[in-house]
């Protein structure tokens, strides 16, 4: 067996003995998202959180839609 085959074989049980934590895929590993850090006033975020998990969203869902409409010259600011 090469030191190859061994790397491969604890790399694989490591892998399996993972405990809690995040579960792989997702946002966080998908190459077409990036993670980024805005400023926002309290209030806003607060609001913001409230009526995404009222509606079922996903922060990032709620500002890449709003983001892309007025990307795309739908909204004004």
């Amino acid at each position: 067996m090469s030191k190859y085959d061994k790397l491969q074989i604890q790399k694989g049980a490591t892998d399996r003995a993972r405990g809690p934590g995040r579960p792989r895929g997702g946002k966080s590993s998908d190459p077409n998202f990036v993670s980024t850090t805005i400023l926002l006033r309290k209030d806003q975020k607060k609001r913001l959180q409230m009526r995404a998990l009222d509606e079922g969203l996903d922060l990032s869902d709620v500002v890449g839609t709003l983001l892309e409409a007025w990307l795309e010259g739908e909204v004004k600011i």
